[in-house]
């Protein structure tokens, strides 16, 4: 069946590649129910180290670069939304998401890659209904105003907490994402985060290390020339599974004799406020925020807050399964 399947595709890939026009415009077919399949036909030496897509799927993105005589290619994409390898038998398991494939037909053959030393590169983006993530809703997030107490000390919030559920910390990344109101004028914010116990500036604590950044990490990066888009990456928290796991592990050693449900031990905390003119880039690894955090500005430039939960898998040659040992999820434009 699939020989069969993979014949009729490369038969078909023939009769198109004498009607497409070399980096022009993509035969698509799209169905309500079945999905979206796409035909484009490119030349390797113009889209080489740059970002390509064939049709009007936003999920793909394609590289391909070539060490033979051999650059014209034909691109074939396609986005099923049901099963189309139900033929296999009901004990087979059913996909939880959509089925995408990519095949790249070269002398109007399917080409393997795997012979030569030819290589492409392939992005899939999440469409957001699927990415686990969650919004912040309001649109004002202010700190509360500080308070003085009776003995005349001052009580202040020094951040805006967040609590989310990180679950499998072993598979996933963590992805928490500031989209200022303002951007264009720069602002930098402190992003402290733990599990279990939400961080505190105020005083040290025996609850356990938590991990803090700046984002920007630089106001270096801040470029006027930069689309709003390519701008947001640098407001973007990327936390590998082995940070999670590791931050995880110490909270737990370190709260373990406490009456802690089950629940909160996969807690994260994450709390954030927007630096000071003074303390833009002050802080790094020899000079890290100071506890007690003796700074009780507002935040100016508000901002709205969402997070995602991206898996990192691949293949390897020797195995048909995914694996996610040592992959990493990092930021990309």
């Amino acid at each position: 069946m699939m020989a069969t399947s993979e014949y009729l595709n490369e038969a078909l890939a023939t009769a198109l590649h004498e009607v497409l026009i070399s980096g022009g415009s993509a035969l698509e077919v799209a169905s309500n129910t079945s999905g979206t399949v796409s035909f484009c036909r490119v030349d390797s030496s113009d889209i080489e180290d740059k970002r390509n897509t064939c049709g009007s799927l936003p999920s793909f993105f394609f590289n391909l670069s070539s060490n033979d005589s051999q650059s014209d290619f034909l691109i074939r994409t396609s986005n099923a939304t049901n099963d189309i390898y139900s033929f296999f038998g009901d004990a087979r398991e059913s996909p939880q998401s959509d089925l995408l494939s990519f095949s790249i037909y070269s002398k109007l053959q399917n080409r393997n890659f795997s012979d030569d030393a030819s290589k492409f590169r392939i992005k899939f983006k999440k469409k957001p209904n699927v990415s686990n993530s969650s919004v912040n809703d309001e649109e004002q997030l202010y700190l509360p105003d500080p308070l003085v107490a009776i003995d005349g000390s001052l009580i202040y919030q020094s951040l805006i907490m967040h609590a989310f559920e990180v679950d499998d910390s072993d598979n996933t990344g963590f992805v928490f994402q500031l989209e200022p109101n303002t951007i264009s004028s720069c602002p930098q914010y402190l992003v402290i985060a733990r599990f279990v116990i939400p961080p505190n500036l105020r005083q040290l604590d025996p609850f356990g290390q938590f991990f803090w950044t700046m984002l920007p990490t630089s106001i270096s990066k801040c470029n006027s020339s930069k689309s709003e888009e390519e701008a947001l990456l640098d407001y973007a928290l990327y936390m590998q599974s082995s940070e999670l796991t590791k931050l995880k592990s110490d909270a737990f050693r370190r709260t373990k004799y406490m009456r802690i449900k089950a629940s909160e031990i996969n807690r994260l905390y994450i709390g954030y406020r927007e630096l000071t003119v003074e303390e833009k880039d002050l802080y790094n690894t020899v000079n890290p925020p100071p506890i007690p955090y003796r700074f009780t500005n507002q935040i100016n430039t508000t901002a709205h807050v969402s997070v995602s939960r991206p898996s990192c898998v691949y293949l390897h040659s020797r195995n048909d399964y995914w694996q996610t040992n040592g992959c990493q999820v990092n930021c990309s434009f």
